[in-house]
């Protein structure tokens, strides 16, 4: 049967018996018990549906629910001619079930239908697409993924019957912490691996969506990179999507910073030793569960389409898009900010979509923005409203007292192999708090980032690798 034929399933008897239940109860806040549990879109007959939202208003209005209110609601909607007679309200009252966790069972029926009905909507797209010749293969796919990821995303805030485990994981917990500052990670959070960090955001919360940004030259790529190399050491995913480096080149920096290595001082002075120490770096590299996708032309429509297709694949922990400034899409738009907006608005609706947090690097403009951070941003408006939490990393000097530029930055872990850095919180829409966390990037082992107070200037290209391997052969 093709998609086009298909009829949408319905049940008119499961719609009734949910209006009849409202309507054989003479408690005024019955309606109470289907708030934000059912919605008047589930019911596929028209009369019915606009019964059901009749009914549910006057239980707002501390009504009563019966046959003569749901009528006057519906006259005064304008909507009188729906109504089949007296019979109509009859066949309701006979249809109705008696207690709520029988209504539940059929609104949750009521609620599948709808998810099919709109698969079916889906499909007609899908063949729609299929039929338009003039599309390439990247778009058709593009297109067809952003049709069924519609499907999902119209039911993603229908919370549905949830158990109290459900609710408390589900937001509630950091609520409830923000009110104390608690630093706990549970298990809506993967820890980052930097204590003084995870004080301050609890971690990659799933389904959020994290802006990092640094001034040009500080290490925002090495950042997301280090962290992804912590990840798999904790047997966690990444999927790293590369605009500005080939995969080859990134991983290269990642065998050095598992092998505890400068490649500037291999390079110089290459030995027997360093090839042994390399070829074993690899050899732990080779097992770490991290995905590239390199591409100097990304769109956001190709990476969700990647996206999905490596979820189908295997579950990833974590998304990674470095660089978010280079992100195109084929659509058109008047105004200049509007792609950035839409862009960001598609990366938010993937994290929460596949509960993933999902890492932007994004480029910082240029000039001094100590005083509003958030305006150092490129697409500044669009980008900090979607963010649930925003970072920027500025280097200082080894007192921590003074904020240094770039090319003192990288004079400064020249000369000594190491630069202290702030990473400075400016944002975090639930849990956690704004701050900042006292780090240090060890450029002795590729530019691997550490808790300033676990570090020492004695251990300069130590510390950061010995946690990783540690952690690693812990793992295995």
């Amino acid at each position: 049967m093709k998609p086009l034929d298909l009829k949408p399933p319905c049940d008119t008897n499961y719609e009734m018996a949910v209006i009849g239940y409202l309507m054989r109860q003479a408690d005024p806040s019955v309606y109470s018990k289907l708030e934000g549990v059912a919605k008047p879109e589930y019911f596929f007959k028209e009369n019915l549906r606009y019964a059901f939202d009749a009914a549910m208003s006057v239980g707002q209005s501390g009504g009563v629910i019966t046959a003569h209110t749901i009528e006057m609601a519906m006259k005064s909607r304008g909507l009188g001619d729906y109504i089949d007679g007296p019979d109509f309200f009859t066949a309701c009252k006979e249809a109705a079930v008696g207690n709520v966790d029988d209504v539940h069972w059929f609104v949750a029926e009521l609620r599948k239908l709808y998810l099919r009905r709109q698969l079916i909507e889906a499909s007609k797209g899908i063949v729609r697409i299929s039929n338009n010749a003039e599309l390439e293969e990247a778009d058709m796919i593009g297109a067809a993924l952003e049709a069924i990821m519609a499907v999902g995303q119209d039911n993603a805030d229908d919370k549905g019957v949830r158990s109290i485990g459900e609710i408390i994981e589900g937001g509630l917990r950091e609520q409830i912490d923000a009110i104390t500052g608690l630093a706990s990670v549970p298990m809506r959070y993967i820890p980052t691996g930097l204590d003084n960090l995870d004080f301050l955001i609890r971690g990659w919360r799933k389904g959020g969506l994290y802006l990092i940004t640094a001034p040009t030259g500080l290490g925002k790529s090495l950042f997301v990179q280090d962290r992804a190399l912590f990840l798999a050491a904790t047997a966690h995913s990444s999927l790293v999507f590369t605009t500005e480096m080939a995969d080859e080149d990134v991983v290269t920096r990642q065998v050095f910073m598992v092998a505890g290595m400068d490649e500037h001082d291999v390079r110089k002075d290459p030995s027997e030793y360093y090839g042994f120490e390399l070829s074993h770096a690899m050899n732990i590299a080779a097992d770490m569960p991290i995905y590239f996708k390199d591409s100097a032309d990304l769109t956001i429509e190709k990476l969700e389409v990647t996206i999905h297709q490596e979820m189908r694949r295997g579950r990833k922990d974590v998304i990674i898009v470095d660089h978010f400034h280079e992100l195109r899409t084929e659509r058109k738009f008047s105004r200049a900010d509007e792609p950035l907006e839409y862009i960001a608005g598609r990366l938010k609706i993937i994290a929460r979509s596949y509960d993933v947090p999902v890492l932007c690097v994004v480029q910082q403009n240029r000039g001094n923005h100590e005083g509003n951070l958030n305006a150092a941003l490129k697409g500044t408006s669009a980008l900090e409203q979607k963010a649930d939490v925003i970072m920027f990393f500025q280097a200082t000097s080894d007192d921590g007292e003074t904020y240094l530029t770039p090319d003192e930055a990288r004079q400064r872990a020249g000369e000594q192999g190491w630069v202290r850095v702030k990473a400075r919180v400016t944002k975090v829409r639930s849990g956690g708090m704004t701050g900042t966390a006292d780090l240090v990037m060890d450029w002795k082992v590729g530019g691997q980032y550490t808790d300033w107070d676990k570090w020492s200037p004695l251990n300069v290209g130590r510390i950061a690798r010995s946690n990783l391997l540690n952690i690693r052969n812990s793992a295995t």
